[in-house]
């Protein structure tokens, strides 16, 4: 299989840096790995996927037009490695990390009720029944006060948001049907903006809302 490769390691960028490169078939082996692979390492392997493919179509269409488009198919390659591929990627390992923390606060919340009421029926010393609530009170006040499941939900729901709009500008499906890169690009640019400006007005509400909770308490 023939792809186009983009190579942009100098400044000055020519069409001949968008070179025609020969690539072997995916191997059996890997396509087992893909879809044996644990459920977030599956994610991030279907995220640098789709980065991949959008980048060897944008510099396919600068093999096709000619030199006078290379300086404006690099800056697109830039836009589609910061601004989707690297927030992609940054949305689904918050998902993974909150939910992680979810779990790990719930569970020691849970533990320490447990023991808690465990002391207490082996009438323990007063000092630990005491230590044993203060320890559920704070780690159900930081899960409120943090709120890592909402976080985890919506940084899950912002990264399939992009690998949707991915996957139709990479197969022309949706918004896109029908239509070249020429025309396809804004769309495309538009969506990956609109999706990164939503999330980073939640992520200053976040960081508001958490500021107001500790200066009120």
């Amino acid at each position: 299989m023939t792809v186009v490769v983009p190579r942009m390691e100098q400044s000055g960028r020519t069409i001949s840096q968008f070179e025609l490169v020969s690539e072997k078939p995916r191997r059996r082996d890997d396509i087992v790995r893909l879809i044996t692979a644990p459920h977030g390492q599956r994610f991030e392997d279907e995220a640098l996927e789709i980065a991949r493919l959008i980048e060897e179509k944008l510099a396919r269409e600068a093999k096709e037009v000619g030199d006078t488009a290379a300086e404006e198919i690099g800056r697109r390659i830039s836009f589609v490695r910061h601004r989707f591929s690297r927030r992609l990627l940054q949305y689904e390992k918050g998902d993974k990390w909150y939910s992680r923390l979810d779990n790990v606060l719930n569970l020691a919340s849970v533990a320490a009720g447990a023991a808690a009421a465990l002391a207490g029926g082996l009438h323990a010393r007063a000092w630990l029944l005491i230590v044993l609530g203060s320890v559920v009170a704070v780690l159900q006040t930081f899960s409120q006060w943090i709120k890592p499941s909402q976080r985890a939900t919506r940084r899950g729901h912002a990264a399939a948001r992009l690998r949707d709009k991915g996957w139709d500008f990479v197969l022309s499906q949706d918004r896109y049907r029908s239509k070249d890169l020429r025309a396809a690009w804004p769309i495309f640019y538009a969506e990956v903006n609109k999706v990164a400006q939503q999330e980073d007005a939640l992520e200053d509400q976040e960081a508001t809302s958490v500021t107001f909770a500790a200066a009120k308490a």
